[in-house]
C-alpha cells in the first residue's frame, strides 16, 4: 500500500464511510485508527473503498480481529479473538461476500459451532 495515514484526516461521501477521501480525492493506502495514542486498527483502501488487510486490536496490542476485503466487501478469511488470543470465531467469505463457513469457539476453546454454507450466490469461493 505504501501511504499511511490517520483516519482523521479523511472524509466519508456516507455516513457509514463507504468512499473514503483525502482532499476530496479517494483515497489509496492504509487508514490508522487510533485511540488515546495507540493504534486500534488498520484497514487498506484503493480508490476510496476497503481493499486489503483489515485488523483491529484490543487494549493490550493483540489482534481482536483481521480479514480482507475486496473493493467495498469483505472476503475471504476472517478470525475474531477473544483476550488473550484464543480463537474465538472463523469466518470463510467468497469472493462476493457471501458466508461460506463458520466455526466458533467457547472461552475454553471448545469448539460450539461448525457450519458450512453454499452462499447466496452458489459460486465457487
Amino acid at each position: 500500500m505504501g501511504r499511511r495515514i490517520d483516519r482523521g484526516l479523511t472524509t466519508s461521501d456516507t455516513d457509514d464511510g463507504w468512499m473514503v477521501r483525502v482532499d476530496g480525492v479517494p483515497y489509496t493506502g492504509e487508514i490508522v485508527d487510533t485511540e488515546d495514542g495507540r493504534v486500534v486498527g488498520v484497514t487498506g483502501y484503493q480508490d476510496g473503498l476497503e481493499h486489503g488487510p483489515s485488523v483491529e486490536y484490543f487494549p493490550d496490542g493483540s489482534k481482536e480481529f483481521e480479514g480482507q476485503y475486496a473493493m467495498g466487501t469483505a472476503v475471504g478469511e476472517w478470525r475474531t479473538w477473544y483476550p488473550g488470543g484464543r480463537l474465538k470465531e472463523f469466518t470463510l467469505l467468497d469472493r462476493r461476500g457471501d458466508v461460506r463457513k463458520v466455526q466458533e469457539w467457547d472461552p475454553q476453546g471448545n469448539l460450539t459451532r461448525d457450519t458450512d454454507h453454499a452462499g447466496a450466490h452458489g459460486d465457487e469461493l
